[in-house]
């Protein structure tokens, strides 16, 4: 079963998981096809646990914002936008359009890598796709770092989808503040720059992130945009913080004597 794992809002969407107190809702198409209990106290309890995943084992995907998938092919570095920024094109279509210098101008998106700590990577979604669906982003960034790494099938079509196969999910969205790793140049500028010295192609374990994500987490950035930031803690009332000490719970204070 696929199912949709954002939040369910009946005014917006006919699919999506319902949270109530105690139990989830799991709506599709319209209608309850499933529910289940939990004892997650909030909404972004839940969603940030993951617990939909254990909640309804039945689900083998999920998918977010909508069940969308593309054709893409992310074509190699073309240049430098400035001193660290490399930049390439990638097309979306259902048909193996050869790549042209006006079909360029016309169409194809274009894709930015900064060569900074954690490597920071901006890609376009294919058109229409769900500005939210942080799934979907994230397997087009990987795309784009499979061309860096000169992967044979990089150039190649191949399908981007926001579906995530349940077993995945805790992998892909990891609560710590820890990006993705792989193997890339030392410096990516070299892969483009002709004055670069041989040195720069030499590879190490490098962190990457997607270039608009905020300093959060990507489990907190899911979250986000679901709709479910994470609480604000509230301080103390004023009424807590004053320098006498409070009474025990139960027991009342004695007046001073002579008072």
């Amino acid at each position: 079963m696929i199912a949709a794992g954002h939040l369910f809002h009946p005014t917006l969407a006919t699919s999506g998981i319902e949270w109530l107190p105690e139990k989830a809702r799991l709506h599709h198409d319209g209608r309850v096809v499933a529910e289940a209990w939990h004892d997650t106290p909030t909404p972004y309890a839940f969603f940030h646990s993951l617990r939909f995943v254990t909640a309804f084992p039945e689900v083998s995907e999920w998918w977010f914002g909508e069940n969308w998938q593309a054709r893409v092919k992310v074509h190699a570095p073309e240049g430098l936008l400035d001193a660290g920024t490399l930049y390439g094109y990638a097309q979306y279509g259902k048909r193996d359009t050869p790549l042209t210098r006006t079909r360029l101008a016309r169409g194809a998106s274009v894709w930015t890598v900064t060569d900074e700590a954690p490597v920071l990577i901006a890609c376009p979604l294919p058109p229409g796709a769900p500005v939210a669906a942080l799934t979907l982003r994230l397997a087009v960034a990987r795309r784009v770092v499979a061309q860096l790494q000169g992967e044979a099938h990089a150039s190649e079509w191949g399908t981007v989808t926001s579906r995530v196969a349940r077993a995945d999910l805790e992998m892909l969205l990891p609560t710590d503040h820890r990006e993705p790793t792989t193997v890339l140049p030392r410096r990516l500028t070299a892969l483009v720059d002709p004055d670069e010295d041989a040195l720069g192609l030499e590879t190490e374990p490098r962190r990457w992130a997607l270039e608009e994500t905020p300093d959060l987490s990507l489990r907190d950035l899911f979250c986000q945009q679901l709709g479910l930031p994470a609480p604000v803690p509230h301080p103390p009332s004023a009424s807590l913080r004053g320098a006498g000490r409070l009474a025990p719970a139960g027991r009342v204070s004695r007046p001073e004597r002579g008072a």
